[in-house]
């Protein structure tokens, strides 16, 4: 792929008008010598993960984590420019999908592709890697057929319907917003869409429906007493026990903006797919069969990570039994570390996931 692989010029030359003057300009990169952004400091100022490496107190961090922090930093942005071939820029773009930004916000920095987001390509008929499609996030918290990812590939003005949910109220109420959508090549002296531009009504028609079948379920669940039960499983986590659930308050940032973070108790249910009381109903399938589900892994992080989103997934689609991850070859220390993730990141979710060392 070398042909994506450019020079500190042309990164500069390729996305120059993407930036507003003096905009703050973070970078997610393995790149050590900084003179190779040079071009984006004489009008720019330049940060870099390393930059908080005392004030975040990083050095705590496995360096294995360090990736995903650049990763987190860089979905947030107003305007995100990554790499085409790359799966680090591949998953910043889909973290992006994921918190309802627009298409028209992302470009790759290799100029034969650099506006391959915006083309309206909803999914790749083969499994490549290259870049990262709608699909994977256009409607993915609902059980409807979704087809377009709704914003087309021209200018066109953009009406998002913004619900909120009061937490002393039952009806939500809804405001109308109306912003263009439009690239850097349709307003130059104006690069870039308007700062935090959401995704329009058509991307949130599902998400709307789940939050709304989400919002039922809470309430019945606060009517049988049932919402506690979630929280105390929850709190259970040492990671968890110092948060405040409040039901139904729905959190925005410094600026007002709502970025889609609910509250404790619909986080679980909206992750698990199902409430901690009918956890006991899916250790027998309906037809009486217990399932029993073994996998092996030996202990190193990155088989810790893939055990959780196996766990994850199991849980997700309600499976039924049990499931049983086999850890090998750990030493004592590893061991320990191993049962304390487990016991704090997955078996909050259900009591029928298991840990086994051999």
């Amino acid at each position: 792929y070398k042909d994506a692989l450019i020079s500190e010029d042309k990164w500069w030359e390729n996305t120059q008008e993407l930036w507003k003057p003096k905009e703050i300009l973070y970078f997610a990169t393995d790149e050590k010598d900084k003179k190779f952004f040079d071009n984006f400091a004489t009008d720019h100022d330049l940060r870099f993960l390393d930059d908080y490496w005392e004030v975040a107190n990083l050095k705590s961090f496995a360096k294995e984590h360090l990736g995903m922090i650049d990763v987190i930093v860089a979905s947030r942005g107003r305007a995100f420019a990554g790499t085409f071939y790359s799966t680090f820029s591949g998953y910043i773009t889909r973290l992006r999908g994921y918190y309802g930004m627009s298409k028209f916000t992302s470009w790759y920095s290799w100029q034969p592709k650099k506006d391959e987001m915006q083309k309206g390509a909803f999914f790749s008929p083969s499994n490549g890697f290259e870049r990262e499609y709608p699909i994977g996030w256009i409607g993915i918290d609902g059980d409807e057929r979704v087809t377009s990812d709704g914003e087309g590939v021209e200018k066109d003005p953009v009406v998002a319907e913004v619900v909120v949910v009061k937490p002393d109220s039952d009806k939500p109420t809804m405001a109308v917003m109306r912003k263009d959508v439009k690239t850097a090549h349709d307003n130059k002296k104006e690069p870039g869409i308007v700062p935090d531009q959401r995704a329009p009504a058509a991307l949130k028609e599902v998400a709307i429906k789940g939050r709304e079948d989400t919002k039922n379920k809470l309430k019945a669940s606060k009517e049988n007493k049932t919402v506690s039960d979630v929280i105390s499983i929850v709190q259970n986590s040492s990671a968890a026990g110092k948060i405040q659930p409040n039901v139904l308050d729905i959190h925005k940032d410094n600026n007002g903006t709502d970025h889609g973070i609910r509250s404790l108790e619909e986080s679980v249910i909206n992750g698990h797919g199902f409430q901690p009381a009918d956890d006991n109903k899916l250790k027998v399938a309906e037809d009486g069969t217990t399932f029993y589900t073994v996998f092996s892994t030996d202990c190193n992080s990155s088989q810790q990570w893939e055990s959780y989103l196996l766990f994850f997934s199991a849980m997700r689609i309600k499976q039924t039994g049990f499931i049983t991850r086999i850890a090998s070859g750990c030493t004592d220390e590893q061991m320990r570390e191993a049962r304390k993730w487990h016991d704090e990141h997955i078996a909050v979710m259900s009591s029928r996931v298991k840990i086994l060392f051999t």
